[in-house]
């Protein structure tokens, strides 16, 4: 999600001298759901805001496997006290945190047309968390496909998303 909230500070800022592209991670602009979805989930937020998505809908175990390709750290970061169970701290999310994030989406969408600077998209094209059609409608970018990234990608490919980074901030940016 941060990669959207960036491209909506971003747009406040403008291109000129001391801002000129910024770079985005698997960026969450839309999310991959269903249509239906956001008329569901608004009633259920209204009704019941602090109950948790059931499981049988997705679980964090399942969650974990589409962001990160490495078992050992899903056992890690699913075991840690600090943050238990990983990205969903050991529940499924709320219903009013998930309305929450398909409006900001929603906000996002609207700003890409208004994108006037470089912008650095490192993305695996098998990402499921997000929606590969929102990418497209981002004008003005650099795409790079990672694969075997999935959602965090720079904590399954450091070296190689690190790279391009530099790369992109030497080539198109300095």
């Amino acid at each position: 999600m941060g990669g959207g909230v960036v491209l909506l500070i971003a747009n406040k800022l403008g291109s000129n001298k001391f801002f000129k592209g910024c770079i985005l991670l698997a960026p969450l602009i839309k999310l991959n759901i269903p249509f239906i979805a956001k008329p569901i989930v608004n009633l259920l937020a209204s009704i019941m805001p602090t109950n948790r998505l059931p499981k049988f809908i997705i679980d964090e175990n399942t969650m974990n496997s589409y962001i990160w390709n490495n078992s050992n750290y899903i056992k890690y970061i699913s075991d840690s006290s600090y943050n238990k169970g990983g990205i969903s701290y050991g529940e499924n999310i709320r219903f009013r945190t998930l309305l929450s994030i398909i409006e900001l989406s929603e906000q996002i969408q609207k700003e890409l047309p208004k994108i006037n600077y470089n912008v650095l998209i490192i993305h695996d094209k098998k990402d499921i968390v997000i929606s590969k059609a929102s990418i497209e409608m981002i004008k003005n970018k650099k795409y790079i496909n990672i694969k075997d990234g999935r959602h965090d990608i720079l904590a399954n490919k450091p070296y190689i998303v690190t790279s391009h980074i530099i790369n992109w901030i030497n080539e198109d940016i300095v």
